[in-house]
This record gives structure tokens, C-alpha cells and sequence, in this order.
């Protein structure tokens, strides 16, 4: 059971992992009073074609957990009794540390045996808590602005540099009025095949995932072109009434720079100060994506990949970087 209501977060909607996992996911749950207070969903994959492996799903930023956050109803004031009432599932919504621990714990106390390796929901700062639990802890970064209430003052944040490319950019390019999810496809793959990297994300599954946010007025596709009709800066952006994520940003490589990246966001930053409240671009451990993210005043934000592998995964992984490192040679 995965929660199907607007106001939870984007990525614990049912049809979202409909769309990118079908049946390869799970959830651990827990019921208190007939009320469902904690769940997890979880993706299964294989990795080496031999290994089962819980992991990222395809296109999901984070993995909760999830935690309905305590409050003390009307009931429980006149009988003096503390019963927990739903208000949000925001593992964050609660600054309740013991009640966020027990059910953490009994979270991870139902997590399958095996290999785990997921990126759990931004400002959980519970590291240790996890390492107790015998899990490795990997401090990863996104980058977000938090504040989308007025957009000059956004703007005056962004480097100078970043402001001319995307003054440069608005003078050169226009925005499609219908652009096709194709375009991002295409775009999206063009940048896999330059880096000479396999696309760890099938086009059908973006497609099945495109549809499921029309369907439930969740995404906005924008896409640039410029005099020619040429599409040089295609861009997917995910929301809640939360969070917008430049989910898939793809960008046409051009013997000259465009600014087309540039605007791009810019664009994507406008659309989501409609929407949302925060805008965020995602996490990169590639550094030139991290200073393009900082470049707009977007501001750090901490997030955990936690993973257990066993000895059979860490041989087959070893392995596997071993010779990777031999093709390159």
C-alpha cells in the first residue's frame, strides 16, 4: 500500500512508482489503530544479473522513509490518552526524536535480508541511528532555493556570469508551445552516447512516467528551440505542492554555447514558483553539475545513501570496477 493523495510527498504516490518500478516494488508498513503511521516502498533489482539488490528506483530522487508525524486529537485531550493522528507524511514533520526513532526502528527492523542500497528522504538526520543499525552512511549533496516567493530577488542571486547566459539565451531562443516528450528522449540519450555511458533509464520507462504525471498534474515538460525550430534544451520538472525537482535536464550539444542550459532552469526556477514552494535541482556528485547548480544561489542540502552489501555483492562489485578500469585502458 503506497499512499494516492495530493498532499503526500511526490515520490511515496502509488502511481509514481507505478509508473517507474511496476512490480518490482514493495512496501514495509505499519498500522497503528487501524491508521497506516510509517511505510517504506522499495525497489528490487537484480545487479551482476546474479545479485538481488534493493535499490534507487528508476527516476526517484529519494526512497523515505515515510512518518505520519503525532498530534494529540480531541479525543485523546478529554481521556487523557496519547493517540498518534494523521497530519502529513513528512519524516520531517515531526521533531518528536523518540517517536521519530521508534518507528524508524521498526521501519528497518522489517527491511528484507539482503543487499540495500538507497538514498533516503533529504534532512532525515539520523545518521548514526543508521550505522547502529549496521548500515554505511554516504553524506551526499542537492542543491535547492528555498525561497520562490519573489522572483527578482531569485535572479539578483544568480552568479552574473549565469544572468548573462540566460539574458543571452532569452534574446536567441523561444520557448515550445507543445513540446513532445520524444525531444527529451532523444536529447537525454544524445548525452549518454558522448560520455560513452549505458542510459541506466529506458525511454519507455520515461514515457510510461511522462503520461502518469499529465494524468495527475504532477510535471511540466519545457523545451527551447531556437530561429530554426531546432530543439536545443529539452527539460522534465517533477512537483508537489512542496517541492519542484528538475527531474531530467537535457541539452543539445552546439559548436557555440547558447545559453541554452542556462535558460532552461531559469525557465524551469519560474514554472515552479507557481506550483511549489522550494525548487530543487537534484543531487550531482559530478562537480561541474554542482557549481551549474550553485551558479543560480541554490543552496546545499545534506541527504544519506545508506547500503549494506554483502560479501558475495562487494566481490562481484570489485570485480566489475576492475574491469572497467581495464576497458578504459
Amino acid at each position: 500500500m503506497i499512499l494516492e493523495k495530493q498532499e503526500y510527498p511526490l515520490f511515496a504516490q502509488k502511481w509514481w512508482w507505478d509508473a517507474v518500478a511496476k512490480d518490482s516494488y514493495q512496501t514495509i508498513e505499519i498500522f497503528q489503530a487501524g491508521e497506516l503511521i510509517a511505510y517504506w516502498p522499495l525497489y528490487k533489482t537484480k545487479r551482476f544479473r546474479l545479485v538481488n539488490l534493493y535499490a534507487q528506483a528508476p527516476l526517484t530522487a529519494h526512497t523515505g522513509p515515510y512518518l505520519r508525524s503525532p498530534k494529540e486529537s480531541k479525543e485523546s485531550k478529554e481521556s487523557k490518552e496519547s493517540k498518534a493522528v494523521v497530519s502529513t507524511f513528512n519524516i520531517n514533520s515531526t521533531n518528536n526524536h523518540n517517536y521519530k526513532q521508534e518507528y524508524l526502528s521498526l521501519l528497518i527492523d522489517q527491511l528484507p535480508k539482503g543487499n540495500i542500497d538507497i538514498s533516503i528522504s533529504p534532512g532525515l538526520y539520523e545518521d548514526s541511528f543508521f550505522r547502529k543499525k549496521g548500515f554505511t552512511i554516504e553524506h551526499k549533496l542537492t542543491y535547492q532555493i528555498s525561497d520562490l516567493t519573489n522572483l527578482e530577488k531569485v535572479f539578483s542571486n544568480i552568479k552574473s556570469y549565469q544572468q548573462r547566459q540566460i539574458k543571452k539565451a532569452e534574446k536567441q531562443l523561444k520557448l515550445v508551445e507543445n513540446p513532445n516528450i520524444e525531444d527529451l528522449i532523444i536529447l537525454q540519450q544524445e548525452t549518454f552516447d558522448r560520455q560513452k555511458r549505458k542510459n541506466p533509464v529506458s525511454a519507455q520507462t520515461i514515457r510510461n512516467l511522462y503520461t502518469a504525471l499529465l494524468e495527475h498534474k504532477a510535471g511540466k515538460l519545457l523545451a527551447l528551440a531556437d530561429g530554426k525550430g531546432q530543439i536545443l534544451a529539452c527539460g522534465l520538472f517533477v512537483y508537489d505542492s512542496m517541492r519542484c525537482y528538475s527531474l531530467i535536464p537535457a541539452y543539445k550539444k552546439t559548436e557555440v554555447a547558447t545559453g541554452a542550459g542556462s535558460l532552461l532552469q531559469w525557465e524551469g526556477i519560474k514554472f515552479a514558483s507557481q506550483v511549489s514552494s522550494i525548487f530543487d535541482f537534484e543531487g550531482s556528485s559530478i562537480e561541474s553539475i554542482a557549481h551549474f547548480n550553485r551558479s543560480f544561489g541554490a543552496e546545499p542540502l545534506v541527504f544519506y545513501r545508506i547500503y549494506r552489501h554483502s560479501h558475495c555483492y562487494q566481490f562481484f562489485n570489485r570485480m566489475n570496477q576492475i574491469r572497467s578500469l581495464i576497458r578504459l585502458r
